[in-house]
């Protein structure tokens, strides 16, 4: 909305001398000196005009005019030209006194006139058109500083007066909502819900979304209970197609001390989608108990936990039923050697068909003491594990699992606030795998070994007028034998800040990542040989610098801002057909603001890339605003 800055409704809570106390039931009784109740003075009637005996509070006015002018050039040679002229007016005032109720709205009008030149020949080369159309918002703040505050809004917007980021198309959209909030004087609990419709209108088609939310939390003693639900459902009118998202979740703490804890979660969700091609109607409703007990300076700690998930789809009548219980410990012999159990109960249940499966486990991992020389630091680490599983069907395996690390770093101080640092790690992980009765798959061996190393090299500086952050990186993890997975990956990320002084400053980010995958060998039953698998990658790009001028020709209020952006990710993935991505990937954005008084004047150049396809705008404001 083309709206200039006016007044509040919280502009009547900071100036109005004589408004309620936040409890609008009226104040409480003070105590004197004696002990006696002191009788509350009568509440003053504001400072508005007098007629016929009712005081007419004052109303604050505000607003502005307008007049934007945008160009634009479109994928190749289509060019369009805006004008538009928005004239908006709003006020504030409040009902009987502040505390009661406040009202603030505002009503803008726009006239327009396009002209769309295609660039072909013919009678259709040019286009014009003009339009005229409102804009405005109502809003309706009953007790706003009271225990149970209750609002009430309305908003009318287009997307041709946004001075914002310009859309592809043209969209007009209508608002309503409301919110509701309570809590009791002793403050035990909070309630809060809100509703909101919005409408969207574009080319004809209506596109409609409901939203409803309420929110419920209490604390009492070492308790702490929440409550939550929401639903939102969407309805396009040009296809008819519809979709409905329903969630309850409620969370309960219980913690009687710092030794025990005990959280519990419960959450149900309905997602109900009425497309073109399909249809579907799921349910999923999950619930999870987690509990930790570790009493102060004891050397043993025990978890547990409990879980349930039920997954329904109403369309095709297929559900599941699954279901897990867990215990585990841990006691530290020492600070370098700690050990752990756990043991767990899991089960399935899909459509009449039940799995029950056993899993327990023992492990144990040591971490060496630091080794310092010459400025390097020189860490290692060993752990190891044992675990034993058995399912319903009498199907047993047993797991041996072993890993050895090591890591060198150093860091070195290049100056006061600048430092520099070093890291490489190397660690194998070897597991054997033994399966009652056998299930041997030719070609694949029972034990897998995974070497990886990773190394790291970061650079950080700071100071009163800069601050700046580089780091590079790189891992690769690759298994020595068996399927022959790999996994490569290379990060680069650089920012910073910069000031040049009180008025100029440059910040930007960089973010460069490439990663390889090969996900490893398969057996074709089918076929009874291994299939190799293809490697992928990707590389993705993303960054940002901007650079700010307050004071552009040290001509007062006169700024300047430059921005550039980019973001691309591209796959390499053999036989597979990659689609260019439906957003805007490089973006320099100019933009020049000057204020005199209360005359605002905007230009902004944009070019951008969307779609794989440039675009160019320039837009030009300048407004007047008045009043309070």
């Amino acid at each position: 909305m083309c709206v200039a800055a006016g007044a509040t409704p919280r502009a009547f809570a900071q100036q109005a001398p004589d408004a309620a106390p936040t409890d609008p039931a009226g104040p409480e009784p003070t105590a004197t000196p004696e002990g006696t109740a002191a009788t509350p003075s009568p509440p003053a009637s504001g400072s508005g005009l007098s007629a016929g005996g009712w005081r007419i509070p004052p109303i604050l006015t505000f607003g502005s005019v307008a007049y934007d002018l945008r160009l634009g050039r479109g994928p190749g040679s289509a060019r369009s030209t805006d004008h538009l002229v928005t004239t908006t007016y709003g006020a504030t005032t409040y009902l009987y006194q502040p505390w009661f109720a406040i009202v603030s709205g505002s009503l803008g009008l726009t006239m327009s006139r396009s002209r769309l030149d295609t660039g072909d020949e013919g009678p259709f080369a040019e286009q014009g058109s003009s339009d005229r159309f409102t804009t405005g918002n109502l809003r309706v703040d009953v007790f706003p500083r009271s225990r149970f505050p209750f609002e009430v809004h309305y908003d009318v917007s287009d997307s041709r007066i946004d001075s914002g980021q310009p859309s592809t198309f043209d969209y007009r959209s209508r608002t309503f909502g409301m919110s509701q909030k309570y809590r009791p004087a002793d403050g035990r609990f909070n309630l809060s819900g809100s509703a909101e419709r919005r409408v969207f209108d574009n080319a004809g088609s209506q596109d409609t979304l409901d939203a409803l939310v309420a929110d419920f939390n209490t604390r009492w003693k070492a308790n702490e209970l929440s409550v939550g639900g929401s639903q939102s459902s969407g309805q396009r009118g040009a296809t008819d197609e519809s979709t409905l998202f329903r969630s309850i979740v409620g969370r309960h703490h219980y913690s009687p001390g710092a030794d025990f804890s005990l959280d519990n979660t419960v959450n149900w969700t309905q997602t109900r989608d009425q497309q073109l091609q399909f249809e579907s109607d799921v349910g999923l409703l999950q619930m999870t108990s987690v509990g930790v007990w570790h009493p102060e300076k004891a050397p043993w700690t025990l978890s547990g936990s409990a879980r349930a998930l039920l997954l329904d789809d109403e369309i095709s009548g297929f559900n599941t039923w699954s279901y897990g219980i867990s215990l585990g410990a841990s006691y530290e012999v020492s600070q370098n050697l700690r050990l752990n159990a756990n043991g767990s109960v899991n089960g399935i249940d899909s459509d009449g068909e039940t799995s029950l499966s056993r899993i327990m486990s023992l492990g144990a991992t040591y971490q060496g003491d630091t080794i310092e020389l010459r400025g390097f630091r020189y860490d290692w680490f060993g752990a190891g594990s044992v675990s034993l599983s058995e399912a319903s069907d009498a199907q047993r395996e047993r797991s041996v699992t072993g890993q050895l690390g090591h890591t060198l770093s150093r860091t070195w101080i290049t100056g006061e606030q600048s430092a520099l640092a070093f890291n490489l790690g190397q660690s194998i992980n070897a597991t054997k795998t033994e399966q009652f009765p056998p299930l041997e798959i030719p070609g694949f061996p029972s034990s897998t070994r995974m070497l990886v190393h990773n190394a790291a090299l970061s650079w950080n500086t700071g100071g009163a007028d800069r601050n700046g952050y580089a780091r590079v990186s790189y891992s690769d993890s690759a298994e020595l034998g068996g399927a022959h997975a790999r996994f490569q990956m290379f990060n680069f990320q650089l920012s910073g800040t910069l000031q040049f002084d009180r008025n100029q400053s440059l910040s930007g980010d960089l973010t460069v990542q490439w990663s390889k995958q090969r996900t490893g060998d398969t057996f074709d039953f089918a076929q009874g040989g291994i299939v190799s698998s293809l490697p992928t990658a990707s590389t993705s790009r993303g960054g940002e610098l901007s650079y700010r001028h307050n004071r552009l020709f040290d001509v007062p209020r006169l700024r300047f801002s430059s921005r550039l952006r980019i973001t691309e990710d591209v796959q390499d993935q053999p036989g597979v057909l990659v689609l260019i991505p439906d957003r805007e990937t490089r973006l320099w954005e100019n933009r020049l603001d000057w204020n005199i008084g209360r005359l605002e004047s905007q230009l902004v150049l944009r070019i951008s890339w969307v779609e794989g396809q440039r675009r160019d705008v320039l837009m030009w404001r300048v407004q007047r605003t008045f009043g309070n």
